[in-house]
């Protein structure tokens, strides 16, 4: 979903990008050593990666709900969001945590 987001509000295509992979434990495992080093970034890379283990355990919307309508909550446009965070990432007004 992220992925297609991006392509969309960059209007690039996917042989346009250089794309690597990481698994999700190895991942946790690096954000790990650089939090136990002093790094707080590597808390942001463990509880992001989190989300994306095989065993769901992280996606809280599929193993415990959401009660976003209960709340009256909006449904978020991810391309919003996407293109928000390209601005900021491209104008260095945000942190850079990979």
């Amino acid at each position: 979903d992220m992925l297609d987001s991006v392509l969309r509000v960059t209007k690039t295509d996917v042989k346009d990008w250089t794309i690597t992979k990481e698994g999700t434990k190895e991942r946790y495992e690096r954000g790990m050593t650089r939090l136990r080093g002093g790094d707080y970034a590597g808390l942001v890379l463990e509880m992001y990666s989190r989300n994306f283990f095989p065993d769901g355990s992280g996606n809280h919307s599929v193993t415990r709900g959401l009660d976003n309508e209960k709340l009256g909550l909006p449904k978020e446009d991810l391309d919003q969001f996407t293109e928000v965070a390209i601005k900021e990432a491209l104008s260095g007004t945000s942190d850079s945590y990979h």
